[in-house]
């Protein structure tokens, strides 16, 4: 989520001790007092891997692309035929959002040695 402010140009004024004169500060139009960091492109997109999870074993993996995928426990990647993928991995779309909106989910699930429990009543 990327909050927006757009500000016109504002003159404000800093009342100082009567030693010195009052000075005028132009803020330009669409700056904020959080500014980015110089290197940071300012419309940077985010970009989400998609997690899946292995039926077998209850693993997730983050998909890399072109048939790659990532242990996420583990951090061992390796490539795996398309016809084998689709019926081996099965897309996990809350766990796609929770770990890329959270990258230290990640570490919790390698440090901890966690796997998914598919526990729901149906």
């Amino acid at each position: 989520m990327k909050l927006v402010f757009n500000f016109k140009k504002i003159n404000m004024t800093k009342t100082t001790t009567p030693r010195k004169a009052n000075k005028t500060k132009e803020v330009p139009q669409g700056s904020t007092s959080l500014e980015l960091k110089k290197d940071e492109p300012e419309n940077k997109p985010q970009v989400y891997y998609p997690v899946v999870r292995n039926i077998q074993t209850n693993d997730f993996y983050t998909y890399l692309g072109e048939n790659k995928f990532q242990n996420i426990k583990t951090k061992v990647d390796g490539e795996v035929p398309a016809d084998k993928a689709s019926a081996l991995f099965r897309i996990n779309i809350d766990a796609t959002k929770m770990f890329n909106e959270f990258p230290l989910v990640n570490d919790l699930v390698n440090k901890l040695n966690l796997t998914f429990d598919n526990n729901q009543k149906q």
